[in-house]
C-alpha cells in the first residue's frame, strides 16, 4: 500500500478563517443543488438507455458478478521486463507557487493527435510547461511514455496513466507499457484507466483487476485509477475500487454539474469532503478539474470564458494549497482536434496553454500573483 501518499509534497502551513453561519447556510444551498443535479441525471440516464443505440454505449452491470461485457478481466500474463536505465535525475525542490500537477498531453495544434512524437519534440514541450508545474500526469502510455521519462529526469514528480476500455488487445499493450515503464524506476505514481468506469465500458471489478495486474509486476509502485466523482457515488464501486487503489484519484467539474462560477468552488469542496468519507483513510487526490475559456454557449449556469477560467484556477489553487490537497489541473495544451466533441464545443478550450504553446494570459496572471 502507499506510504502516506502526501509525503511527496512539501507544503507551508496557511491559515484560514473560521466558517461563519452565512458560509453554513451557502454551503446547506449547494449540497441541495448537487443533490437535484445527481437526480436529474439519474432521470435523464434512464431516458437515454432507451434511445436506439445506447445499448452500444451503457455501462456493463451484472452485480455482484459482472456479466455481458465486451471486455474481460485481464488475462494473467509474463511479467514484462525492461532493460532501459531511468535518466539522471536532477535535484528539484518542491514549490508552492506552481501547480501539484498538471494533466498533459503533448500535441500542439499543429500535431496529428494521437500520434508518438520525435523523442525531443516532447522534452520541448515538457519544458514548455515545466516552470508551472510540480508534477505531470499522462493519460495513455503508448504515446506518454517519453513524457514521463523527461519530466523524471527534469525532477518532476510523474504520473503516468494506461487507457483501458474494452478493447483487450489494445488495453493489454498499454499495460505492457506502463509495467515496463514503472521497472524503470520513473514513475511516482501509475493511473490505470482514466473514467474507464463512465465512458470505457469497463466494471468496477475489471478495472481493479487490471490494478492488481500491475501491482503484481510493479509491487513498489503506488497504483490508482481516474474516477469521475458521479461513478463514486454508487456504493457498489466504492466497495471494489476503494481498496483496489492506494489512493482515490478524483475528477470534480462543477462545470459539467451546470453550476454558476460563484458556486463552482464551493461544489468541488463538497464533492472532495464526500469522496473522504468514502475514502477508509486514504489519501483523496484531485485527478481532474478545469474551466473552460470558450464555448459556443452555457452548461447550465456555467458560462465557458477566459474570466471564468482564471478565476477558477486561482480559486482552486488557493483551495488546494490552503487544505494541502493535491491538485492535477486539466488541462496543458489547447486541443483544436476536440473541437465538437464536447457541448458547447468546450472540448478546445480546457488548457492552460493555447495550442500554440503560450500560455493564456489569465492563468499567465495566476502564477505572477502566486510569484508575487
Amino acid at each position: 500500500m502507499l506510504h502516506s501518499a502526501t509525503y511527496i509534497f512539501y507544503r507551508h502551513t496557511f491559515f484560514t478563517s473560521p466558517t461563519t453561519n452565512h458560509q453554513h447556510s451557502t454551503m446547506k444551498i449547494v449540497q441541495l443543488a448537487i443533490t437535484a443535479v445527481h437526480a436529474l441525471r439519474s432521470a435523464l440516464d434512464g431516458q437515454h438507455s432507451n434511445a436506439p443505440g445506447a445499448e452500444a454505449i451503457s455501462m456493463p452491470s451484472g452485480r455482484p458478478t459482472p456479466t455481458g461485457s465486451s471486455s474481460p478481466p485481464p488475462p494473467t500474463r509474463k511479467p514484462t521486463t525492461s532493460n532501459a536505465s531511468p535518466p539522471t535525475k536532477r535535484k528539484r525542490e518542491y514549490n508552492p507557487n506552481r501547480l501539484d500537477i498538471l494533466d498533459f498531453t503533448p500535441h500542439l495544434g499543429g500535431d496529428e493527435p494521437h500520434t508518438v512524437l520525435p523523442d525531443h519534440v516532447v522534452h520541448q514541450r515538457v519544458d514548455m510547461v515545466a516552470n508551472y508545474t510540480n508534477g505531470l500526469r499522462t493519460f495513455a502510455c503508448y504515446n506518454g511514455d517519453e513524457s514521463i521519462r523527461y519530466a523524471h529526469s527534469i525532477g518532476l514528480y510523474t504520473v503516468a496513466g494506461a487507457w483501458i476500455d474494452t478493447r483487450a488487445e489494445k488495453a493489454e499493450k498499454e499495460m505492457d507499457c506502463i509495467t515496463s515503464l514503472a521497472k524503470e524506476g520513473v514513475v511516482n505514481l501509475a493511473s490505470i484507466g482514466s473514467e474507464a468506469l463512465t465512458w470505457g465500458g469497463l466494471t468496477a471489478e475489471q478495472i481493479a483487476a487490471y490494478i492488481e495486474l500491475f501491482r503484481t509486476e510493479a509491487p513498489d509502485v503506488p497504483v490508482t485509477t481516474a474516477v469521475k466523482y458521479e461513478a463514486m457515488t454508487d456504493e457498489w464501486n466504492q466497495k471494489i475500487i476503494v481498496p483496489a487503489v492506494d489512493l482515490l484519484y478524483i475528477n470534480f467539474y462543477s462545470y459539467w454539474s451546470g453550476f454558476h462560477i460563484d458556486q463552482a468552488l464551493l461544489v468541488n469542496q463538497y464533492e472532495f469532503e464526500e469522496m473522504k468519507k468514502i475514502a477508509d483513510g486514504k489519501d483523496v487526490w484531485i485527478s481532474e478539474t478545469g474551466w473552460p475559456s470558450e464555448g459556443t454557449c452555457w452548461n447550465g449556469m456555467a458560462e465557458p470564458s477566459e474570466v471564468n477560467q482564471e478565476r477558477f484556477l486561482r480559486e482552486v489553487m488557493n483551495w488546494t494549497r490552503s487544505e494541502g490537497i493535491v491538485l492535477s489541473w486539466f488541462d496543458a495544451f489547447e486541443q483544436p482536434w476536440k473541437n465538437g466533441n464536447e457541448y458547447c464545443s468546450v472540448a478546445s478550450h480546457w488548457g492552460m496553454f493555447k495550442s500554440n504553446g503560450d500560455i493564456k494570459p489569465g492563468p499567465a496572471r495566476v502564477f505572477e500573483h502566486f510569484n508575487d
